[in-house]
């Protein structure tokens, strides 16, 4: 399906397209999406939903806004590792992959140094 999305200049970061098969008041519908860039600098693209749901381009933009807001804060959640859609956090990969294979694959001395820095220094500031 080829579609061409359009931005709207008043609400940074919105766009639309306008359906060739649903009509909304008389005109084509329009499905607003959003474009941001996530906690890891990857463009996302979300779709919000259709002028005939009741959707707004302003509406729209306040959703663009507390996600942006949220990945600011670090309230987005990364995913590390997928496992059936489970999020794995930070701790938990380290704790549970990342160490263990640290200790199977490299010398004492370096696995040693990697524990340290992340218990002693990455740990206390990650807060989880």
């Amino acid at each position: 399906m080829d579609r061409h999305y359009q931005g709207l200049k008043k609400y940074k970061g919105v766009q639309f397209y306008e359906s060739k098969s649903r009509h909304y008041n008389g005109k084509p519908d329009r499905c607003y999406y959003i474009r941001y860039k996530n906690a890891l600098g990857k463009t996302v693209r979300k779709k919000i939903g259709w002028a005939s749901e009741g959707i707004t381009p302003a509406y729209a933009f306040q959703i663009r806004a507390e996600r942006l807001r949220g990945i600011r804060l670090g309230d987005e959640v990364i995913p590390i590792q997928k496992k059936k859609k489970e999020l794995v956090s930070f701790s938990e990969f380290m704790e549970q992959k990342y160490l263990p294979f640290c200790k199977e694959n490299k010398a004492l001395k370096s696995y040693k140094r990697e524990c340290q820095l992340y218990y002693k220094w990455i740990k206390p500031a990650i807060r989880r």
